[in-house]
């Protein structure tokens, strides 16, 4: 490959795009419901959208934004998830509770467990590792 094509290749390669641009519009805005629950949750804040038939959350499905640099937009990422393919509303047919996961601007630096869902995930640190000491 010459230098000319590969300089070519590059630009084009760097056109490419996964997916439309994180302040781009929908091409068909979807009519985004009110969740069942709104919660408040550290670092972040979720919408719960319960299953056809459900009371409460059965067989729930996360899914978090925080891929932006300030706040979560909920209804951008409710409208995302159902444009193409209505997944959510496919999940909720099929009786699963929906969760949406959206965070708040950082306030400093993030840090291990900043994300709204990680205190449930991971551990808190022991005493040890957070003095500098491993304690057994």
């Amino acid at each position: 490959m010459s230098e000319q094509q590969d300089a070519q290749a590059e630009r084009a390669i760097g056109r490419l795009t996964i997916a439309d641009p994180l302040t781009s519009e929908p091409v068909t805005p979807v009519p985004v419901p009110k969740p069942d629950r709104e919660w408040k949750l550290r670092n972040g804040f979720a919408w719960v959208y319960y299953g056809k038939g459900s009371p409460g959350i059965t067989r729930p499905v996360l899914m978090a934004d925080g891929f932006n640099l300030g706040r979560s937009n909920l209804e951008w990422l409710y409208q995302g998830l159902e444009a193409d393919f209505p997944l959510i509303s496919t999940l909720r047919d099929r009786g699963r509770t929906v969760i949406l996961l959206g965070t708040d601007p950082p306030a400093r630096r993030p840090r291990r467990g900043a994300h709204p869902s990680l205190p449930a995930c991971a551990p808190p640190p022991s005493a040890g590792a957070l003095s500098g000491r491993e304690t057994k």
